[in-house]
């Protein structure tokens, strides 16, 4: 009897490592990617704070991707596509790509929130369809709103754990994700 095969693949995992302190949430984001990979050759860092090269040095991560002020959406996006020849990015930090958009898309005192929200939208998509396991790392001051609502992605995030999401559940968030970049 000839049983019909279908190859799996491994799942590519998203995390966000969140804290008050950079150094730490570097720190942590660093020591999560080498228990991913082993190999440091195989983990990319996209470096946004432009003063923690010696620690990604000293962790014996090499492949850095620095994106320097302002850290823009195209920025952002081309030091994505660059990484992807790896297994593993460390984006450190996210807070710096807010902290851009929140100053170029600020006019006279009033904030632009629909360029700011579609943009960070984009930004999240193209992390969620990587090829590779992303960490990320952001410092989250006290005043700042945490909730998924606050950023407009409450229509992507999904209740419960992938493991429960159907095939078509999956292939409609995909479409979602897609359609944003």
């Amino acid at each position: 009897m000839n049983l019909p095969s279908e190859k799996t693949t491994q799942g590519k995992v998203r995390i966000v490592v969140k804290g008050q302190d950079s150094f730490r949430t570097s720190a942590a984001a660093m020591f999560i990617a080498s228990g991913f990979e082993r190999n440091p050759d195989n983990v990319a860092v996209i470096d946004t704070n432009s003063n923690y090269h010696k620690l990604f040095a000293g962790w014996g991560f090499h492949q850095l991707s620095q994106v320097n002020h302002p850290c823009t959406l195209e920025k952002m996006l081309q030091s994505i596509e660059d990484c992807e020849t790896k297994k593993v990015i460390v984006l450190d930090s996210l807070d710096s790509f807010v902290s851009t958009l929140l100053a170029i898309h600020s006019h006279e005192g009033e904030k632009d929130w629909i360029s700011i929200l579609k943009n960070f939208q984009i930004l999240v998509a193209r992390l969620m369809l990587s090829s590779c396991h992303v960490i990320v790392s952001i410092r989250i001051r006290k005043e700042m709103p945490e909730g998924p609502e606050v950023f407009g992605l409450d229509e992507l995030l999904v209740s419960g754990s992938i493991r429960e999401l159907s095939s078509c559940e999956f292939e409609n968030l995909k479409s979602k994700l897609i359609s944003l970049i």
